[in-house]
């Protein structure tokens, strides 16, 4: 950040919290996860591309025409209350 501050950010679309509490319960892989369903934020985000070619499409990367701007990705930016809120939680279940 240009101002020196530490933002989260994220390339996973966000889930509803009813659907993420579910499927932690459900699914054998995010039944093991440390991490809780926490809910969206409510403060603004910037949702932002990425036009580098991400690991793994290397492959279809090269097939593409050069000429063409393509997003591979993107990421959400989100607000210094929700990352407050990722820090603590990162803390708390923090493994020594």
């Amino acid at each position: 950040m240009p101002d020196e501050s530490t933002r989260y950010a994220g390339n996973i679309p966000p889930v509803h919290f009813k659907c993420a509490t579910l499927g932690k319960r459900l699914c054998p892989h995010l039944s093991h996860t440390f991490a809780e369903p926490v809910i969206y934020p409510s403060e603004p985000s910037r949702l932002l591309p990425r036009p580098d070619v991400v690991p793994g499409l290397e492959r279809l990367a090269a097939t593409m025409p050069s000429n063409l701007k393509i997003v591979y990705g993107c990421y959400r930016l989100y607000g210094p209350r929700f990352t407050a809120l990722v820090v603590k939680l990162r803390k708390k279940n923090a493994v020594d």
